[in-house]
């Protein structure tokens, strides 16, 4: 029973990781908080068995997971899985200023929509943002901040690799053309 237990704290954990790293949320604090917890309300049941405390702390547990997860899924862009417009303005606000920001704007993009349908159209916006987000994975994050408008923000790393994202921003517009 408790290893059981326990695989399944550590897996909801790892799938946990797994979605705050692919969807590039950076508060991780919380789960971190969560995760202490589980672990004490735990070994308290694990040592004073007479004292119920695991339900109360898996109750507890679940409404704080839920209110993390509704907030970071709050932050992000349903369509793209990038950060959304709010997430943008606050990170702006505190903006660094080692940081560089690059605006991007599909020009025409409404004239794909009407040429080719909507569905072209949001895989489109979906690969732009997957191919934006893989470029910054490491240093910096990416928004979807209207429509057909995109922001990155980039912290560290060489210039090169700015280069880079421009050129791959580029590419993929070639490629869109076909």
């Amino acid at each position: 029973y408790l290893a059981a237990y326990l695989m399944s704290i550590v897996y909801l954990l790892v799938i946990t990781a797994r979605t705050i790293r692919k969807y590039q949320n950076k508060s991780k604090n919380c789960i971190y908080l969560i995760a202490v917890f589980l672990s004490i309300g735990s070994t308290i049941q694990v040592i004073c068995p007479q004292i119920h405390v695991t339900w109360l702390c898996v109750t507890l547990l679940s409404i704080l997971y839920y209110v993390y997860c509704n907030i970071m899924w709050q932050e992000l862009d349903g369509l793209t899985g990038l950060l959304n417009q709010s997430s943008y303005l606050n990170k702006t606000a505190s903006f660094n200023q080692d940081a560089i920001l690059m605006v991007f704007d599909l020009d025409d993009f409404k004239d794909i929509n009407d040429q080719y349908g909507h569905d072209i159209g949001d895989q489109y916006l979906r690969r732009f943002g997957t191919m934006l987000e893989e470029m910054t994975e490491q240093n910096g994050q990416a928004y979807r901040t209207g429509g057909d408008e995109f922001a990155v923000l980039y912290s560290g790393g060489p210039a090169e690799k700015i280069e880079a994202l421009r050129e791959c921003c580029l590419q993929s517009f070639r490629d869109g053309e076909k």
